[in-house]
Order: structure tokens, then C-alpha cells, then sequence
């Protein structure tokens, strides 16, 4: 079966991941203590979903305190600690909504939910938009992780190298099918298959050709097959190969999928 290795579905009904779970595996993503426990129930209901949960980096605005934080990242380890999820995430940086000024408060949020990761031993999801030099820099401060994936990795090839090198998995998405995103196909030939995910990030970022409607898990058919195309190898192939990768990355037992 396929799996999306990233997705959004919280405001599913559940008759809609009902018929989604029939055929595929989806890991639900929760980005806010709001989403989860939404995110939870949907698990507890649907075998075939599972769960990372995570401070989305939009979370942090100019007029939030660092004790405000604190307080936030405090309930979030309790829920964390109660459920266990497979991952942390999502977490990272984003300039691309939120304030630029934010930076030192988006550091310090991720900079505590990445040592947790490490101190629990689960991977984390992380989101990136345009502040790769400060990503990098905090993974190198840290100088500890438990691995993890870039999610909708969209960044040079320099870039990508680096985070390669410390272990990360990369993760495709939509994205990669819009006749405007040659700078991410540029990108795939130094992806080494072994480190591959797939992802919908529903319900955003529909492909082709059904870009512009609201995602859903069950698109990630499309992306399978371009980017099959893409690595020049069987959908078959490709399929199985995520499927170990998710099986490796996020440690789930032999034989689950």
C-alpha cells in the first residue's frame, strides 16, 4: 500500500479518512496542543493512521512571551509524555508568514523541542521555510539529534548536501509536480533513494493535475507516479522503498506496513 509521510487531517471527517485508510498508510501531523487531541482520536479509530506531534514555528509572533512559551512547550511535553507519538514535528523555522524580528523566540522554541526529540529518541519533522543558515546552525550547536526528515524540502543543492551528511531524510511533496518547480527537480538527482519520504502535506499543496482543489491523502498517487518518472524507476519500486525508509526513520516494527 502507499503511504504519505505528512499530512494534515485533522479536519477530516471521520467517514473521509474512513475511505482513506482503506488503501493507504498516512502519518498525521499535529502542529498545535489544539490539534491534539483531534489528532489522537483519529489513531485510536483508524489503524493505518499514525501520529507526530508538534509547535508549529507560526505559533511564535512578535507579541508572544518567552514565558508564554515556556508555558506552551511545558503542556506540550505532558501531552507528548501521555500519547508518545512516533515523532516530534512539526517544528522548525518560517519566515515565509511570520515576522522576520521572531527569530531569536523561533530559535529558542525550536532549540527545546529538538533536544526533547533527542531525549526521547524520536525523529524529528522539521519545517524550514527560506532560513536554512540558521537551521543549520542550531543542528550544529546542538551537536545532538535523533535523525529526522525535512519536510517539502525546497533549498539548494549545497544546502541539501549538508543535511544529507548529518543523517536527515528528505521529503517530496506536491510541490515537485507544478511546471514552475525546476529549482526542486534540480534537486532530485542527489537524493539518494535511501532517504526518501513522500508526502502530501494535505490539505495544502495539491498536485498535479489536480492543483487548486483542497489535498487529500489519497493524491499522493500522482506524486508517486511523476516521481517515479523522475528517479527513473517503477512506481512499485519506488512505493516499497518509502515504505522502508518510513519503517527505518520512524522505527516502527518489521512488517508493519
Amino acid at each position: 500500500m502507499l503511504i504519505d509521510t505528512h499530512a494534515h487531517i485533522q479536519e477530516f471527517s471521520d467517514d473521509e479518512i474512513r475511505h482513506i485508510q482503506k488503501s493507504m498508510y498516512v502519518i498525521n501531523i499535529a502542529c498545535s496542543i489544539e490539534e491534539i487531541e483531534r489528532t489522537v482520536d483519529i489513531s485510536e479509530k483508524f489503524k493505518n493512521i499514525k501520529y507526530s506531534l508538534g509547535l508549529h514555528p507560526e505559533l511564535i509572533t512578535n507579541t508572544i512571551s518567552y514565558e508564554e512559551i515556556d508555558n506552551m512547550i511545558s503542556e506540550f511535553k505532558k501531552l507528548v509524555n501521555k500519547h508518545m507519538p512516533i515523532a516530534i514535528g512539526e517544528i522548525g523555522y518560517n519566515f515565509g508568514k511570520t515576522e522576520d524580528n521572531t527569530l531569536e523566540k523561533q530559535t529558542y522554541l525550536f532549540e527545546k523541542l529538538l533536544s526533547f526529540s533527542t531525549s526521547l529518541k524520536l525523529p524529528a519533522i522539521i519545517h524550514c521555510r527560506e532560513n536554512w543558515k540558521e537551521l543549520l546552525a542550531t543542528f550544529s550547536r546542538l551537536n545532538s539529534s535523533s535523525g529526522g526528515v525535512i519536510h517539502s524540502i525546497d533549498t539548494d543543492k549545497l544546502n541539501l548536501t549538508k543535511l544529507l551528511d548529518l543523517g536527515f531524510y528528505v521529503s517530496l511533496n506536491g510541490i515537485s509536480t507544478f511546471k514552475s518547480a525546476n529549482s526542486i527537480r534540480g534537486l532530485i538527482k542527489f537524493i539518494p533513494l535511501d532517504r526518501l519520504l513522500i508526502e502530501t502535506d494535505s490539505p495544502f499543496l495539491s498536485p498535479e493535475p489536480v492543483r487548486g482543489k483542497q489535498n487529500t491523502p489519497l493524491n499522493i498517487d500522482y506524486i508517486y507516479s511523476f516521481l517515479a518518472n523522475e528517479f527513473n524507476i517503477t512506481k512499485e519500486k519506488l512505493i516499497n522503498t518509502v515504505l522502508i525508509n518510513s519503517e527505518n526513520l520512524f522505527k516502527f516494527p518489521k512488517n508493519t506496513f
